[in-house]
């Protein structure tokens, strides 16, 4: 498994990773989409890979330049139980104590 810095044609892969009973999303159609651009150019996200293929990811961003933020985690359903949210969630803490 692999985690790297997401990159803006990732988005299509976890936008379908976030199409789960567990997300609900209110409003327009492309707000998904649209909130994790954002997220991708300004944000902190990473994706977690295993096969090349993109089965969770993490996105956080900074408040007040002393606090960290996680906005969102998720691991595809197929993939969970393996370790896969617990190593995204050490990978922002271990950015957010470089920042402090």
């Amino acid at each position: 498994m692999k985690i790297r810095k997401a990159k803006q044609s990732d988005a299509k892969k976890c936008i379908e990773l976030t199409k789960t009973p567990e997300f609900i999303f209110p409003g327009e159609k492309n707000f998904v989409e649209k909130y994790l651009l954002d997220f991708i150019k300004k944000g902190i996200f990473y994706v977690a890979e295993e096969n090349q293929k993109i089965v969770g990811f993490i996105s956080a961003q900074e408040i007040f330049g002393r606090e960290m933020w996680i906005d969102m985690i998720v691991v595809d359903k197929n993939f969970r139980g393996k370790g896969i949210g617990t190593k995204l969630i050490k990978l922002v803490l271990k950015i957010a104590k470089k920042k402090v």
